[in-house]
């Protein structure tokens, strides 16, 4: 019999989603700052960074220290991954498609290139919990944070040529939807039916 517990549901996202590959994103995360680039239809967390702390070609920086940019990422890739690891591992009994979705929105929200296109898998965790809202497994709050994440994630304009720093700063709105789609997923109140 297949054990679908929570870790194993997320190891099998892993699998699907080329896990080897999806780790090495991950740890290529840190230091990205050499390796990413400042493009605004790039939407990762280092590129956003590089567009406010590095001279570039589409936006004026804040302040030129891009080891600034660097050790913000760090962090947050320590951070966001060790958090996301822990919660995974103290809930077993959570719907296995919570699993799955986490793998999906935690490689988005780590990868230091997230293209606009990649945010179409975002599908599948908005399909499940939108099925979720509909079957009412889940309620109240849930079903608000869900509609915010979404509607940040979808809203959110994407500007190809040079851009304001207002322009950069409303871009990330799309980020913290992914961030905010993350922490439901994480939230072990939320029961899938």
């Amino acid at each position: 019999m297949i054990d679908f517990s929570y870790p194993n549901a997320f190891n099998i996202g892993l699998y699907f989603l080329g896990g080897g590959d999806v780790y090495f994103q991950w740890l290529e995360g840190f230091s990205a700052v050499d390796k990413s680039n400042p493009f605004p239809i790039n939407q990762s967390l280092i590129s956003y960074l590089r567009r406010l702390f590095t001279e570039n070609e589409f936006t004026d920086p804040i302040l030129i220290a891009p080891g600034v940019a660097s050790l913000i990422n760090n962090l947050f890739v320590l951070i966001v991954a060790g958090y996301t690891f822990k919660k995974i591992w103290e809930n077993n009994e959570i719907n296995p498609d919570f699993g799955f979705s986490s793998i999906i929105v935690l490689s988005l929200v780590l990868n230091p290139m997230c293209w606009i296109h990649h945010f179409v898998l975002l599908v599948i965790p908005y399909a499940w919990l939108f099925s979720e809202i509909i079957n009412n497994n889940l309620k109240g709050k849930g079903v608000w944070i869900t509609l915010v994440s979404y509607f940040l994630v979808i809203l959110t304009p994407l500007y190809e040529g040079p851009i304001s720093l207002m322009q950069n700063l409303f871009m990330f709105t799309r980020f913290m939807g992914v961030l905010i789609l993350l922490k439901l997923l994480l939230n072990p109140k939320i029961k899938g039916g």
